[in-house]
């Protein structure tokens, strides 16, 4: 059973999006954030905790979250500007978050909460999404110690990455191209092919998949989890005990994968009023794109998807072709049929694509325009669609003014447990 984010959920979700997260606006490129990363730190003030507890350069023992020893977190009263302030600090050790740490209720243009999609046994809290922050970037969940899910789903690319195909364990590439994390919350079918029914089933198969992380089980998984005993106070704190399990692994990933939001775009601020907020050439690329051009017979909604799965021919010409959903029902009228990504942030997430064969935006739409790829089983929606140089000029602008704000969430300075020690394993 599913249920809709309430509002009451909304100022939960911002809670978890923001603690212990760093919020600023997603770096353009990884140099952009070697150079923050390289510039100098800010005088430390001593009225702050954040910047004048020093933790032990090499504790003998696991974090002691129970006395916050190494620790600092924000009262139930605290400012806003303290807990981002906890976010960007390097003596951050990961402790869970205390309960009841609030923020003002900041609800992104755009995007209404009464439409993300939560199961009723999983709902939002702030502890869930900080343990789903530490698996989300710890390695230790693929066979060799390589991979994690943010290599694939790297916050600098939009959380996704630049190869037309994601990069497993060395040596092994998947056959499609990683999807964004990007507002998912707001779906319930997952993958390119929605062979997964929820972010939760999601969660769980890179772990299992050979071409990615690569374990044989997930029992084998949890079992080297269990392992560590720091992760332990993470999960108690998520979900009341210190028991690993798969479930909970993977309840504790979608939950932070909710927290992935990008909204309030130039296009959306336009929309709520701001009238300066948009281009004349994207204000006509919005009448092209709802109205000529026909995009939004797919890409509708404030997600910009129609949350569905259609054949636009890419692909299907090739000797051994991927059939998509096909491979899901195995119904005939699915052969070579891709879900529909929503266009947020769509011109920062090059190559394009179910299979990252196009480069550029461009191309995308010289394929939509000339009606897709001619194949048995192309969908009837597409029909070629003649436009100028400058309605493509205009059309690319609109598709522009999609990119908003996105919350680029900071890989914890240490993991549970340290440096996984390799000799343990057989």
């Amino acid at each position: 059973m599913q249920t809709r984010i309430t509002k009451g959920c909304l100022l939960l979700t911002l809670q978890a999006a923001l603690f212990l997260f760093a919020c600023d606006p997603l770096p353009k490129t990884p140099e952009w954030a070697k150079k923050q990363q390289a510039a100098p730190a800010p005088a430390a003030q001593p009225a702050d905790p954040v910047a004048t507890s020093e933790p032990p350069s090499s504790p003998a023992k696991p974090w002691d979250c129970t006395n916050n020893q190494w620790s600092w977190a924000p009262g139930p009263d605290a400012p806003i500007t303290s807990v981002v302030r906890l976010a960007r600090s390097p003596h951050v050790r990961p402790c869970p978050p205390p309960a009841g740490s609030i923020v003002p209720e900041i609800l992104p243009v755009g995007l209404d909460w009464k439409d993300a999609v939560v199961p009723a046994d999983n709902p939002v809290t702030a502890q869930k999404a900080e343990l789903g922050r530490m698996l989300f970037y710890d390695t230790r969940l693929s066979i060799d110690d390589s991979t994690a899910c943010a290599t694939c789903h790297d916050p600098n690319y939009q959380y996704t990455e630049r190869s037309p195909r994601p990069i497993g364990v060395p040596g092994l590439f998947g056959k499609r191209r990683t999807p964004t994390l990007i507002n998912r919350a707001f779906s319930s079918a997952q993958f390119w092919d929605g062979r997964a029914a929820s972010l939760e089933d999601q969660a769980l198969q890179p772990v299992t998949n050979p071409m990615e992380m690569a374990f044989k089980s997930g029992d084998e998984m949890i079992a080297r989890l269990r392992e560590l005993e720091a992760y332990g106070p993470f999960f108690e704190a998520a979900f009341g005990d210190n028991a690993i399990t798969q479930e909970r692994v993977a309840k504790a990933l979608a939950t932070f994968m909710r927290t992935v939001v990008s909204a309030d775009s130039p296009f959306d601020r336009w929309r709520a009023g701001d009238k300066e907020a948009l281009q004349p050439d994207a204000i006509a690329g919005w009448e092209l794109f709802r109205g000529k051009a026909r995009c939004i017979t797919c890409h509708g909604g404030a997600n910009f998807t129609d949350e569905q799965f259609h054949n636009v021919g890419v692909g299907m010409n090739a000797k051994v072709p991927d059939l998509g959903r096909y491979e899901v029902t195995h119904n005939e009228r699915d052969k070579g049929a891709f879900k529909t990504p929503s266009l947020r942030n769509v011109a920062e997430r090059a190559p394009y694509l179910h299979n990252g064969s196009a480069a550029t935006l461009e191309e995308v739409l010289a394929l939509y325009i000339t009606g897709g790829e001619a194949n048995p089983w192309l969908s009837p929606l597409l029909e070629p669609v003649p436009l100028t140089e400058d309605e493509m000029r205009e059309l690319l602008a609109f598709l522009k003014s999609l990119t908003g704000t996105l919350p680029h969430i900071a890989a914890p300075n240490t993991l549970p447990g340290g440096t996984w020690d390799k000799t343990r394993r057989k």
